[in-house]
């Protein structure tokens, strides 16, 4: 029994954690019409120099304002007054106490109308202001992202038609169109495999949208190690061997396209119908520029296999399109290993998925 246990906690540690062969391809293609001499955008924020009021206080030959006080003669006994500053009239008491009491009548009713001010500015201010602050941004362009993680049924021919398609793309804007075309009816086409989805949108004026469309496909871009596949390939692709525990294995196809210009509302469920819908709004349409364009995949080998387990870990925003049950992480209900539920038994002990 001990055994057992012992050989499930291995397996555990094998199918749950990254190995070599996972993610370790990808293949990408595409081309950004973003403006490059935008003016190098030399911000001078925060130049402003402190300590410039520099007070020149000339202390040596003036007393303070509360000066010292001098027993002047009186017919009143203790009476007192006070010189408030060099050359001002002396006061008693009486006196000073009745100019006090006017002076702090002043103080209030000026702080009382200030504070009504700022109330006035404050309320307008978050009236006239607050909404556009907390709104989302929108500008000219449009960047929007649609992934899309396809299961064994249609993973190789579509890794195929992509490396097709990475060497016939074209240059230009008149190449991105063409490419955005193809891809999205490649994959709407596909979406009876559709297990996994997301997609996200943001309009943003056109240097906002140039940094946002940068930042998507770098990060798409890191999920995988070698750049097997596409334009940008790099010396031989790594020797790899799929493992029985990935099982046929899944591919994530992403497309991120900037337009200048709005695109159709992005569906708002998730099923493999919205996951066509959402593609299909990345079809160009006429008098809309399509600024950039990057179609990413991964795996791109057909040996380098990625199971839903390893999916679900490296791809975490994808979320599942249907209620079907048989992809994900699963533990055995008999000896608690944990495998990708698409293999249909547990590695460790021969289980059935569903016992």
């Amino acid at each position: 029994m001990r055994a057992l246990v012992t050989l499930s906690v291995v397996l555990l540690a094998l199918v749950a954690s990254p190995v070599a062969a996972a993610q370790s391809s990808g293949g990408s293609y595409g081309s950004s019409g973003f403006g490059s001499s935008s003016g190098g955008g030399s911000s001078s924020g925060g130049g402003s120099s402190y300590g410039g009021g520099s007070s020149s206080s000339d202390s040596s030959d003036s007393e303070p304002w509360s000066a010292a006080t001098k027993t002047l003669p009186s017919g009143e006994y203790g009476a007192r007054y006070v010189n408030r500053s060099p050359g001002a009239v002396a006061m008693s008491d009486a006196e000073r106490e009745a100019e006090d009491s006017t002076r702090g009548l002043w103080l209030i009713g000026s702080g009382c109308c200030s504070f009504g001010m700022f109330a006035v500015l404050f309320g307008y201010g978050t009236f006239a202001f607050g909404r556009d602050r907390y709104a989302a941004p929108t500008g000219p362009f449009e960047v929007r992202q649609v992934s899309v993680a396809f299961d064994w049924t249609t993973r190789q021919a579509l890794q195929e038609r992509l490396q097709a398609m990475a060497a016939q793309f074209g240059e230009g804007e008149p190449g991105r169109r063409e490419g955005s075309r193809e891809a999205v009816q490649l994959l709407a086409e596909a979406c009876r495999g559709a297990r996994y989805a997301a997609f996200q949108t943001f309009q943003a004026k056109e240097r906002h949208a140039e940094g946002r469309f940068q930042t998507l496909a770098t990060d798409l871009r890191a999920r995988y190690r070698h750049e097997t596949a596409g334009a940008r390939a790099a010396g031989a692709a790594p020797a790899m061997q799929a493992r029985q525990t990935e099982g046929e294995g899944l591919v994530v196809v992403s497309l991120v396209v900037a337009w200048r210009g709005h695109m159709a509302p992005l569906p708002g469920d998730l099923s493999p119908q919205a996951a066509a819908q959402a593609l299909r709004t990345l079809t160009p349409q006429p008098g809309k520029d399509v600024v950039a364009l990057e179609v990413i995949w991964s795996p791109a080998l057909e040996q380098d296999r990625l199971s839903s387990v390893e999916l679900e870990r490296f791809y975490p925003e994808l979320q599942r399109l249907d209620a079907r049950g048989d992809v994900g992480r699963m533990g055995c209900t008999y000896c608690r290993a944990v495998f990708p539920r698409e293999l249909g038994e547990c590695p460790a002990c021969g289980a059935p998925a569903d016992a």
